[in-house]
């Protein structure tokens, strides 16, 4: 979506809006989109109008309205007012409002995005471009109007103070949130979707326009589940042969050409072959339900983007096709030239039909021995259901995840139990429970728990404040319940190479599965961890013994002033091989990470399906005054230097 839009404050799952790029000039400062930050299972939508998928002609207000959402005079809106009847507040943006209007003379519903342009808001450099970028994008809008998975721009007005732009109302929503609610997609629903997409994104191409901003957040879905591409906002013409070289997109979709043009201005810059890469990243994220490119430190996520790596990995990948993997490994080239185009991955296998791309031009004879194959195979495979080996017990305790149907069951199961991530019978959030908790909730004959508990949660928070991430996690909660109940955890590189070995030690016997063997409140306080340097009682020392500490304290003191002269320095080569071997320089990066974008959501090392889409604006970019346009200017550049290494 555009910048800092109504977009992160839209429609709830079943009612879903699209508008083009938000009028505030501010927000196009910010480089990336900011889409809703979602939860573990559902996005929450909290202050957003509420619709059913079952009954999607319901509506019901919850949305706040202020001053600011007051409906525009009828002499500022004449000419909307005569044709459109505006209802409830469906979404709510920055400097815009997203009402749901009905057409006077059709009583048809629509979505209608209320833009006040005004001085009292804008200065008037402001407006001009908010005029001329809603302008542009309308235009766009208008020329590939109708096309069947593109979303319609139906009507527009202007007026001196507000800007009015309708659209087409999608009740089913985005397909973002179908993906939360799915948690992955079968190969033929996900055929159906790129199908639909690649078709648009074709149509785009060949009028000249790239789109660069595709992801699920942009794709909604109507009431038959066909989808319509939406959010023009960073849509501009591309003539043949012509580059781009602005950064522009949301971090996990940008195609590495993008990152690279921002970052060496020798770059020739890109293309539309960027629209291609977002679409295979959203190809793999709708089959494994995370995206192929994820790291909590984000500088490692643009490096992992520039050099192509992601995995298959187990046990999502394991029941799916090589020829979908195929056309992934196609789409995800980081060199645009060998990568598909739209036409070209349209033609891969994966979406010929089964049967062929052509029909069977078959004689009646042909069709009736098709036909008795047909019947026979049917009637083996009703017969080898029954001759299916016999799952054993111990089997199903080794590997649980080995069968898909099993791995669903378990998936649903846990789902059910613990509902929103927290069980409302089990007291406590799942990532901090002790082992005896999860143990007592699944064993009616174990005797309980106690007191104990507070000490394993306070381990988890002393690993969680030292290492900035738990130390149980997993995408899957019931793998992640198993690492609690197994106390399987690690200190690992590099968040741990600089940290004692005493405090280890406390978060170890602190992280007891048996809680006869935790440490109690009284021991860990005892703990040499919480000791002072001196030692745990004052130094009884004499005149003489205080002076010779004195004369040692100053000797010390002067050799150490005197060693920071004599530091070996730094190498280029060094610091662009390991960069996060050196303290400093690994709080540098993450600071500058968190600066360019803002607050993300850190998970641990492995992925998580939700957290790609948690994003900020990078807020401290706007406040970059004069004084400090240097040290800004140094700090993007070593930022580059370690992801181009």
């Amino acid at each position: 979506m555009p910048c800092a839009d109504w977009s992160y404050q839209r429609a709830c799952p079943g009612v879903a809006v699209v508008g083009p790029f938000e009028g505030s000039p501010q927000s196009r400062s910010f480089p990336f989109p900011v889409p809703t930050p979602p939860g573990p299972w559902r996005p929450s939508r909290k202050g957003c109008a509420s619709g059913s998928r079952d009954s999607p002609t319901s509506f019901r207000m919850t949305l706040d309205v202020g001053p600011e959402d007051e409906l525009p005079d009828w002499a500022a809106a004449k000419e909307f007012y005569q044709k459109y009847d505006p209802k409830d507040i469906i979404g709510r943006g920055v400097s815009s409002v997203v009402r749901r209007c009905v057409h006077r003379a059709t009583g048809h519903e629509f979505a209608v995005k209320i833009m006040e342009v005004t001085a009292e808001r804008l200065s008037p450099e402001q407006l001009e471009e908010v005029r001329e970028a809603t302008r542009r994008e309308t235009h766009i809008l208008r020329q590939v109007a109708g096309h069947p998975h593109i979303i319609t721009l139906i009507d527009s007005y202007e007026s001196s103070s507000f800007m009015f732009l309708v659209f087409d109302l999608m009740r089913k929503g985005e397909l973002f949130d179908y993906l939360t609610e799915k948690v992955a997609l079968s190969e033929k629903e996900t055929r159906s979707i790129m199908r639909s997409l690649l078709e648009a994104v074709s149509f785009l191409h060949a009028n000249n326009i790239v789109h660069r901003d595709l992801k699920p957040e942009n794709i909604l879905l109507d009431d038959n589940m066909q989808i319509r591409l939406s959010d023009f906002g960073f849509s501009c013409h591309l003539e043949p042969g012509e580059k781009l070289r602005e950064l522009c997109g949301t971090p996990g979709y940008l195609a590495p050409e993008i990152l690279k043009c921002s970052m060496d201005e020798t770059h020739p810059g890109y293309g539309k072959e960027v629209d291609l890469w977002a679409c295979g990243v959203i190809l793999f994220t709708l089959l494994a339900g995370s995206p192929p490119f994820w790291h909590r430190r984000q500088i490692l996520m643009l490096r992992m983007i520039m050099e192509g790596q992601y995995q298959f990995s187990s046990p999502e990948w394991d029941d799916r096709s090589n020829t979908v993997k195929d056309l992934i490994s196609k789409l995800l080239q980081v060199d645009p030239e060998e990568r598909l185009t739209a036409e070209q991955a349209l033609q891969h296998p994966f979406f010929e039909r089964c049967e062929g791309s052509q029909p069977w031009n078959l004689t009646p004879r042909q069709r009736f021995r098709v036909a008795v194959w047909t019947v026979l195979a049917a009637g083996r495979v009703a017969l080898s259901t029954h001759r299916v080996r016999p799952l054993t017990k111990s089997a199903l305790l080794r590997d649980p995840y080995a069968l898909r149907p099993v791995r669903r069951l378990i998936d649903n199961c846990a789902f059910r139990l613990y509902g929103h991530w927290v069980k409302k019978e089990l007291c406590g959030t799942p990532g901090y429970l002790a082992p005896e908790i999860l143990k007592c909730s699944m064993d009616e004959t174990h005797p309980g728990y106690g007191k104990e508990v507070d000490l394993w949660a306070c381990g988890v928070i002393l690993f969680t404040l030292l290492a900035g991430s738990p130390p149980f996690w997993h995408r899957r909660q019931i793998l992640m319940l198993r690492m609690i109940m197994e106390g399987q955890y690690q200190f690992s590189s590099p968040e741990w190479d600089d940290r004692s070995n005493t405090v280890k030690d406390l978060i170890s016997k602190l992280l007891q599965v048996d809680p006869e063997e935790r440490l109690t409140g009284e021991q860990a306080l005892q703990h040499p961890f919480f000791e002072r340097c001196e030692g745990s009682q004052p130094w009884n020392l004499t005149p003489r013994q205080r002076f010779r500490v004195a004369v040692w304290t100053v000797l010390a003191a002067g050799r150490v002033a005197l060693s920071t002269h004599r530091v070996r320095p730094l190498t280029k080569s060094a610091l662009l091989r390991d960069p996060y071997a050196l303290r400093p320089v690994r709080r540098l990066i993450d600071n500058c990470a968190f600066r360019l974008y803002g607050h993300w959501v850190k998970k641990g090392e492995q992925q998580n399906r939700a957290a790609l889409f948690q994003h900020q604006p990078p807020g401290p970019l706007l406040s970059i005054g004069p004084e400090e346009v240097k040290d800004s200017a140094t700090i993007t550049e070593d930022e580059a230097a370690m992801v181009l290494g």
